[in-house]
């Protein structure tokens, strides 16, 4: 295919253009625990609550039948609920909502790849560019950097 074939070029956001790597989560992770005064080890608590965050994203769109889908959920609440089964299944006492509160901002702080800029200069000499992300409006400001 010749450059001039390409009507679009489109990429995700987290994980193409933006880190969002398990690293990343960690980090945060281990912030609110010392923030919050857990006595629990952070790598447990980001363990645990990444199974429930990581069947969220799998259920969230049933992409056979896209009809049967559960009702639309944010990332907010659907991070509060994970932390609460968490904190639950742990044994821990902490506001969910506080944890997911921060976990949002730290989603729309995440830097963007040192190479991003860069290459989307050289592709939108290409082509137009599109971005195509499941993640909520909040998460977008990152764009703008």
């Amino acid at each position: 295919m010749s450059v001039g074939a390409v009507g679009l070029i489109a990429c995700d956001v987290y994980g193409t253009l933006v880190r969002n790597d398990y690293a990343a989560w960690g980090e945060t992770i281990a912030q609110l625990v010392r923030e919050h005064g857990l006595s629990v080890e952070p790598r447990a608590l980001h363990r645990e609550w990444n199974v429930r965050e990581s069947e969220f994203r799998r259920s969230r769109t049933d992409m056979d039948d896209p009809e049967r889908s559960p009702p639309f959920r944010t990332y907010f609440e659907a991070w509060r609920d994970a932390f609460a089964e968490t904190f639950e299944a742990l044994g821990l006492s902490a506001d969910a909502g506080a944890f997911a509160r921060r976990c949002v901002e730290r989603m729309a702080e995440m830097p963007p790849f040192p190479d991003a800029a860069p290459a989307l200069e050289a592709l939108a000499a290409l082509a137009p560019l599109a971005v195509l992300s499941n993640a909520d409006n909040p998460f977008l400001d990152v764009l703008d950097r």
